[in-house]
């Protein structure tokens, strides 16, 4: 029993995958579970009908007041763009976008450039920001946006917007660079003008510099000067943004490295090497990419030299392009097919496809084969065993708070004896209707499921309820012990009225691991606490309450 007590207790307490996403509309108001009352939960009310809401966003970092002046642009032929699907970005669907000419991978998504210019994206990409009139020449990556060099020179970005990276500014454009949270452009007498996030400087270049070529990484950037020098600005922390002699031709950032390509070809590359991501192979590059941890460069014969947390060595086709993400590494061949390595090396059969998987907190086998996974955002897909596409099984995103400090769908299990009793339970946060209020609901919720994985969103018989407020410290898995109890783990803010050090307090389930009975729940009687658990007709002390 002591083990299973902590096995329990370290699920419970696990770290949750932390992912900035915007808060969705209020949800169902809370109905506390009411210190010191029986084990008995009260009465179950229906969820009314929710109207969106405006979420609230982080304060934005201006864009500079800077525009370079603009010139006439080119003629083109205006094509739709982007094509944007929400759909996991998977390596099905990155080879069912064409013939690409250009590929750029986000945390979560991919967009490419087709030959006649047309922005095609797949994934959880958003549209805003997009100009949806426009070709493209190039299209590059931030960490969950994207942004495009039109034909006539102006950029266009999409996506998320935390810090304004989709605002780009005005004017006739060169080049265009993205980072995790903030771009950068070239004007076309090569100055360097930037937006999106500035903390440490990252989007403030260097006054009246003058540049060839640019990019942006973590939280520096970094051009080619007049002279083929390097010129950064930014965090400079671990010599990422160290000035430096060249000279070069062409320059790749990733989160906390900077390469550039010396004039013959060969790369150079300073900054955090804790994975090999600043110490290239002795070989001449054509291009060169970076990302998180890796970096990657196109010989002058086509092939593909990877250094980092994930190396890749591929001369078996000609390439023409690489792309480093989040994690994923892809390289367009010649005839512009995409060709990916997930972590971990090779591409291979595994349980999600190939997919990305966007903001996950759970996964679990299905009983008739495949995976469920748990999305923070408050979704669950499942994976069929043949390799199909991903379904939705049930999508309460619209009812879940999420993502800001510890909120979403945090975690599920199913019933143990699934055959008779065909249920998963949900532990999430859902928004009170009073948006004036700064209070929500933690809700552990049971919905009936299928063996195959589908499930019955208007099944749901709400378990338990606490009142929540601010944004850390909620929990926790929920699981099922070898005794048949339901038990969840609670932060130590996962009661709106616990008192100060709730740990330690009785009288508040918050930073406690619960146990109940939900055996034969209804509306009148979600659950009971169990005879055994240790405080169990203590009047000071709530009974669900296990460890």
């Amino acid at each position: 029993m002591r083990s299973s007590i902590n096995i329990i207790a370290a699920l419970a307490f696990a770290a949750l995958a932390i992912a900035a996403c915007a808060d969705p509309p209020p949800a169902a108001p809370p109905a506390a579970i009411a210190k010191g009352a029986p084990s008995i939960a009260p009465t179950q009310t229906p969820a009314p009908t929710h109207t969106a809401t405006p979420s609230p966003t982080p304060t934005q970092t201006p864009a500079p007041t800077h525009t370079p002046t603009p010139s006439p642009s080119p003629a083109h032929t205006p094509t739709p763009s982007p094509t944007l699907t929400h759909a996991p970005a998977t390596l099905a669907n990155l080879a069912s976008l064409g013939a690409l000419s250009q590929l750029a991978l986000g945390e979560f998504e991919a967009c490419g450039l087709r030959e006649d210019g047309r922005a095609v994206c797949v994934g959880f990409v958003s549209g805003e920001g997009a100009d949806r009139t426009a070709a493209f020449s190039a299209v590059s990556s931030g960490r969950q946006y994207f942004c495009g060099l039109r034909d006539d020179g102006g950029a266009s970005c999409w996506g998320d917007s935390r810090y304004c990276e989709t605002c780009a500014p005005e004017g006739v454009f060169a080049a265009l660079a993205t980072g995790e949270t903030h771009a950068c452009a070239l004007s076309a007498d090569g100055e360097a003008v930037c937006w999106g996030r500035n903390e440490d400087g990252r989007a403030t270049p260097s006054p009246g510099a003058r540049f060839s070529a640019i990019d942006a990484g973590g939280a520096h950037s970094c051009g080619v000067g007049e002279f083929g020098n390097l010129i950064c600005w930014g965090r400079n922390w671990e010599g990422e943004a160290e000035p430096n002699r060249g000279p070069f031709s062409a320059l790749a950032l990733g989160a906390n490295q900077t390469c550039a390509l010396r004039t013959n070809g060969a790369a150079f590359c300073q900054g955090n090497d804790s994975h090999g991501q600043a110490s290239p192979p002795p070989a001449a590059f054509a291009q060169i990419a970076a990302g998180y941890r890796q970096t990657c460069g196109i010989t002058p014969e086509g092939g593909l030299e990877c250094w980092g947390i994930m190396p890749i060595s591929d001369h078996s086709e000609k390439f023409a392009s690489v792309s480093v993400g989040y994690g994923r590494t892809c390289a367009l061949t010649a005839a512009g097919a995409p060709k990916c390595w997930p972590p971990g090396g090779e591409s291979r059969q595994d349980p999600t496809n190939g997919a990305w998987l966007s903001n996950p907190v759970e996964m679990f086998p299905l009983p008739a084969g495949g995976v469920a996974v748990v999305n923070r955002r408050g979704y669950i897909e499942t994976y069929p065993p043949d390799g199909g596409e991903p379904r939705i099984a049930l999508d309460l995103t619209e009812r879940t708070r999420c993502c800001y400090g510890e909120t979403g769908m945090l975690s599920a299990t199913l019933d143990p004896d699934f055959a008779q009793f065909p249920f998963i339970y949900i532990y999430w946060q859902t928004d009170a209707d009073d948006p004036d209020a700064d209070i929500f609901e933690g809700r552990v919720s049971r919905f009936p499921m299928t063996r195959g994985g589908e499930i019955d969103a208007d099944g749901e018989l709400v378990i338990l309820r606490l009142p929540q407020t601010g944004g850390l410290h909620f929990g926790g898995a929920v699981r099922f012990g070898p005794d048949g109890m339901l038990h969840l783990g609670l932060g130590d803010k996962a009661d709106a009225d616990a008192p100060d050090e709730p740990s330690a307090d009785l009288s508040t389930p918050a930073g406690k691991i619960i146990r109940i009975d939900v055996r034969g729940a209804t509306e009148s009687r979600p659950y009971r606490a169990p005879p055994d658990n240790p405080f169990v007709g203590d009047p000071d002390a709530r009974p669900e309450i296990w460890a």
